[in-house]
């Protein structure tokens, strides 16, 4: 079960991923991502949504860093490369 934190996330990345379905796309096309976090302590909730978010077994390559410096509030951010 997703925490309430975690079902932020989920939301406001969809938010975002609106536009590129817009064109055509889903999760399914993301080869890529670069996640962001302000703590690492939040690793472990931040993979769990991300995992969510994917129907293969093997989500796309990552990176994840720690960023002191996101925007106030902000936990996560997270920027995909998709391809159709």
């Amino acid at each position: 079960m997703l925490s309430e934190e975690s079902k932020n996330k989920r939301s406001k990345s969809w938010t975002i991923w609106g536009s590129a379905q817009g064109s055509g796309m889903d999760y399914d096309n993301v080869v890529s991502a670069t996640v962001y976090v302000s703590d690492m302590n939040n690793f472990q909730s931040m993979n769990s949504a991300y995992k969510g978010y994917f129907n293969s077994p093997h989500p796309p390559a990552r990176s994840t860093v720690e960023v002191q410096l996101l925007r106030k509030g902000t936990l996560v951010e997270i920027d995909l490369i998709a391809t159709e």
